[in-house]
């Protein structure tokens, strides 16, 4: 069984109560903040943006003033304060200039973020209400890995290595079994630690068997798989281990059975999308004597 943990990160920024509760009111408004920590990380960002878009506002990232009243009214449901003061029906004083106002402050500025607060352990709410699998959308632009955390699905046609044994069929032609030749089939899951990088592993069949109708003559064996995952857009860049075991020669009675050893070896892939070109170094031995079962594999593979 594969067990991944979660990488946590606050950036090295400093907390804020006032963060904090502009964390907690987005939350209440049905935003993904990610971890209420007084952090203004990429969460908090983003669901900054995703008010704003749903406001008419422009999408900059910036917490200011008017955005910060604007997301404490709708949290509390009071009117929306006005970005510019409605001039007075009566004034005792000078008229004012033809100049715009200032807008207005409904609360103080924010605390410098270079002098952290100590919050109150009371003060974060438990589990922060943030679903981590199955969360849907957190990277929506991309086709694959679109989620934290999901399921993975490995088809693929892998080809290369040493010959193994050479079978000649009744309409005399050959064909040769060989080490990394093979036919995949594999599930698994994925995590992904940020935005841009995760975890993945997979367990996976492969069999080579001869195309000749009235035997099973091939090799057979399978694989576990646990690579880091570097996505870029809908690029994936994936390295990482594969262990070989199970790895058997069925002879069907016209050759002997016989195992290699289980082996391990290293494997990079570079994909776009569900597609992806992997190579794989890896040998076999077996009663002293090494095979090269390197391959280079055609994958049709994705996270969901």
């Amino acid at each position: 069984m594969l067990v991944a943990g979660l990488l946590v990160c606050t950036q090295g920024f400093a907390q804020s109560d006032y963060v904090r509760q502009v964390e907690l009111e987005l939350q209440q408004l049905g935003y993904d903040v990610g971890e209420i920590n007084g952090v203004f990380d990429n969460d908090l960002e983003t669901a900054v943006n995703a008010f704003k878009a749903d406001e008419g506002l422009p999408q900059d990232g910036a917490l200011d003033r008017d955005t910060r009243a604007l997301i404490a009214a709708r949290a509390s449901g009071e009117p929306v304060p006005s970005r510019i003061p409605e001039p007075s029906s009566a004034v005792a004083s000078p008229a004012p200039s033809r100049a715009t106002p200032p807008p207005v402050q409904p609360e103080a500025a924010p605390e410098s973020a270079a002098a952290p607060a100590t919050p109150s352990p009371s003060a974060e709410p438990s589990g922060a209400g943030k679903p981590l699998f199955g969360e849907a959308g957190w990277r929506a632009g991309r086709h694959a890995y679109n989620r934290r955390a999901g399921f993975v699905v490995d088809l693929a046609a892998e080809f290369g290595g040493d010959d193994l044994v050479t079978v000649v069929l009744d309409n005399n032609d050959s064909e040769d079994i060989t080490a990394g030749d093979g036919f995949v089939l594999g599930a698994g899951g994925y995590l992904l630690l940020r935005e841009n990088f995760g975890v993945q592993g997979t367990l996976s069949y492969k069999v080579n068997e001869t195309s000749a109708n009235n035997s099973d003559l091939g090799l057979e064996r399978w694989i576990v798989d646990v690579s880091a995952i570097g996505l870029v857009d809908n690029f994936q860049f994936l390295a990482g281990v594969v262990h070989h075991m199970n790895v058997d020669f069925d002879g069907d009675g016209f050759l002997q059975d016989f195992s290699f050893d289980d082996a391990t070896g290293l494997k990079v892939e570079v994909g776009y999308s569900w597609f992806a070109l992997s190579y794989t170094n890896i040998e076999y031995e077996v009663n002293g004597f090494t095979f090269d079962a390197s391959n280079v594999g055609l994958r049709l593979r994705g996270g969901f």
